[in-house]
């Protein structure tokens, strides 16, 4: 019955009109690109980065479990939301790098095994349904790391107090609002480190890249599938590289943030005692 309204409802074409229509050609690539990705994007070292980042996963959900029990003992708070409701949405964004990551890891375990299996082509390897090959893990790390930027405009949103802006506006909306109003207050919160290190981080060259290979995923045109075999896996890695990166400034901003929310109870624990 599902089916049978899906047709009702949909375009469906038949097999014929696919095999006429569906994109066929291949990128066009420059061998002495490939070959340079292929020395900066080797396995070994990919596996390394996943582990180290893995371990800073778990160090900084613990550090943020710390933070969430030393705010909730906070006698005095100062920011609507409190500050200590800050603490649990960078714990939720901790955890879901830390989900990403675990991803990743499982990704290159499935590639090691379709190579260890024989298979032609890694991705054939699948597991569980059609489809769960090693390339559903890293978008699936892909899409929660790209997440947690937006949980990152939602903090930044409700720490400064931002108004006149659409509570689930993206990180790069609050920042452009925060740049196009010339406002005494707003010009403050622009002089803030986690501003300056968020607009570092939405310049930088491994943001651009996530979020191209987000755009990419959502509208089905990633890259490897239409790139010759032998190319297929540095694509892959370069997109685990880049998700590792991303990672990194993710914990970046968490850092200032935590940082200023420091900072802020101190000022109020002054001024309370004053």
């Amino acid at each position: 019955e599902a089916i049978d309204l899906f047709e009702n409802k949909a375009r469906v074409c038949d097999e014929k009109f696919l095999e006429s229509y569906i994109p066929k050609f291949k990128i066009e690539v420059n061998d002495k690109v490939f070959k340079k990705k292929v020395s900066k994007f080797n396995f070994d070292k990919i596996n390394t980065n996943i582990t180290n980042i893995n371990q800073i996963s778990i160090r900084y959900i613990l550090e943020m479990e710390l933070r969430i029990n030393e705010a909730s003992k906070w006698k005095i708070q100062y920011s609507n939301p409190p500050l200590n409701r800050i603490y649990y949405r960078l714990f939720d964004v901790t955890m879901r790098i830390h989900e990403a990551v675990r991803s990743l890891g499982y990704a290159l375990q499935m590639y090691t095994d379709a190579c260890r299996l024989g298979f032609d082509l890694p991705l054939q390897y699948e597991i569980h349904f059609p489809g769960m090959n090693y390339r559903y893990f890293i978008h699936n790390a892909l899409i929660r790391v790209y997440a947690c930027y937006d949980k990152i405009g939602v903090i930044m949103k409700e720490l400064f107090e931002i108004d006149n802006i659409n509570y689930n506006s993206s990180l790069e909306k609050i920042i452009k609002h925060l740049s196009f109003h010339n406002d005494e207050e707003l010009n403050f919160i622009n002089s803030l480190p986690p501003i300056k290190i968020i607009n570092y981080t939405l310049s930088n060259k491994y943001y651009k890249k996530i979020y191209n290979h987000r755009q990419d995923f959502f509208h089905n045109l990633t890259k490897s599938n239409f790139i010759i075999k032998s190319y297929v896996a540095v694509l892959d890695l370069e997109l685990i590289d880049t998700i590792i990166s991303n990672s990194r400034m993710i914990y970046d901003i968490i850092d200032s943030l935590d940082v200023s929310i420091q900072s802020f109870h101190m000022i109020g624990m002054y001024h309370d005692q004053n």
